[in-house]
């Protein structure tokens, strides 16, 4: 009885001393693993570390005088980048293109900082129009060109006429800025031709008569009847103002430099503080609705002057000075 006791003991004795050894050599074996992951961790955060410092020091070589140059780094050829790093050198990209939006705008003079943005603005929906891309930021806008003598070729009776026919209107259709205007070739439904002044305000576009003091021809049109623009993507002063009314408005603005970014620009920024759809369109060939019918205008360079006539089925042939 005491031998089987004994043995008993022992068995129970044994399995308790296998568990604590099992626990022991299984903690031990995980922290080997543990320590091995560890030292792999460190291996890695260090050689991450240096790859960051390999780029960032690549980076700094070659935008060392970035401050200092013309275009603010706009031409030097990125680092390529390694391919874990492509998320961060996408996000020094556009740190870099806003420090370089920032010094390009803190170069121009406080005065001129809203018509660069109406610039700016402009250059969104008239990238195709290879001209305003070139010139327009080397431009002088004044907006409203007939409040100046030299429109109207100093004649001191025409400026004052048009002076006293928009003081006359802003008191009708209670309107408080003039936003734009110039003189133009205006074409009708017959597809004729008639001299007009076209004058944009914060509600209104205008037609007005130069040979008759100015005299205002029929009523204004509202800005929220306009659904939008059409211009073309050469050098033409062509404008398409786009009604709901099917009706639209045509002209060719009298102008040595190019106002059709202008117009284009202000009248963005009327529609959007409106919230109204708008859409602008730059084609090679600009369609128009005139009496509710569709018309293509084809653009005839080197004319010596401004002159609409009806070509070939519902096409307009525009023939318009280099």
């Amino acid at each position: 009885v005491s031998l089987f006791q004994l043995e008993r003991k022992r068995t129970e004795g044994l399995n308790f001393v296998i568990t604590i050894i099992q626990k022991y050599t299984r903690s031990w074996h995980q922290q080997k693993l543990f320590a091995r992951e560890m030292a792999a961790i460190r291996v890695q955060r260090a050689y991450r570390k240096y790859r960051t410092r390999t780029y960032v020091k690549k980076l700094n070589d070659a935008f060392r005088n970035v401050a200092n140059s013309n275009d603010f780094g706009k031409n030097i050829k990125w680092p390529a980048p390694q391919p874990g790093f492509v998320p961060l050198n996408n996000k020094l990209k556009q740190m870099h293109r806003r420090w370089r939006a920032y010094k390009i705008i803190s170069r121009i003079p406080s005065e001129l900082r809203p018509t660069f943005e109406l610039k700016l603005l402009a250059a969104e929906y008239l990238q195709n129009r290879t001209s305003y891309i070139a010139n327009a930021f080397h431009q002088v806008w004044k907006g409203d060109y007939l409040s100046l003598p030299e429109e109207h070729m100093n004649m001191q009776q025409n400026l004052n006429n048009y002076k006293k026919v928009m003081n006359e209107l802003r008191v009708k259709d209670k309107f408080s800025q003039i936003i734009f205007s110039t003189l133009a070739t205006k074409m009708n439904t017959s597809v004729k031709m008639d001299e007009r002044a076209i004058v944009m305000t914060d509600r209104f576009i205008y037609k007005l008569d130069p040979k008759k003091h100015f005299h205002i021809r029929k009523t204004g049109i509202p800005l929220e009847q306009i659904t939008g623009l059409s211009v073309t993507t050469g050098t033409e002063q062509l404008i398409v103002v786009h009604s709901s009314t099917l009706h639209d408005l045509v002209f060719y603005m009298h102008t040595k430099e190019d106002r059709v970014g202008e117009f284009v620009a202000n009248f963005i920024k009327l529609k959007r503080k409106m919230s109204s759809p708008f859409v602008i369109n730059v084609l090679r060939y600009v369609s128009v609705q005139l009496d509710k019918h569709e018309r293509l205008i084809n653009i005839v360079p080197g004319g010596d002057q401004i002159e609409f006539k009806k070509g070939s089925g519902n096409n307009i042939t525009l023939t318009a000075p280099i």
